[in-house]
């Protein structure tokens, strides 16, 4: 996943004509890495939500 943030930054950064510091790159990719494991959790909650339902209703239908 960090190559996949790192082609969508350096695109961004080439779309924008932005020049970015090491400094300024490392921080935006810190960022984007916290982002990814909090969107991470919080889709790996929404799925485990969802089977957990599912195999109720699938219990009460047997």
């Amino acid at each position: 996943m960090a190559e996949t943030d790192a082609n969508c930054l350096e695109s961004m950064t080439k779309r924008l004509n932005v020049t970015l510091t090491d400094e300024q790159y490392k921080k935006l990719t810190d960022v984007a890495e916290k982002e990814l494991r909090s969107l991470t959790g919080q889709l790996s909650k929404i799925v485990g939500d969802w089977l957990e339902q599912y195999d109720l209703e699938k219990g009460k239908k047997s």
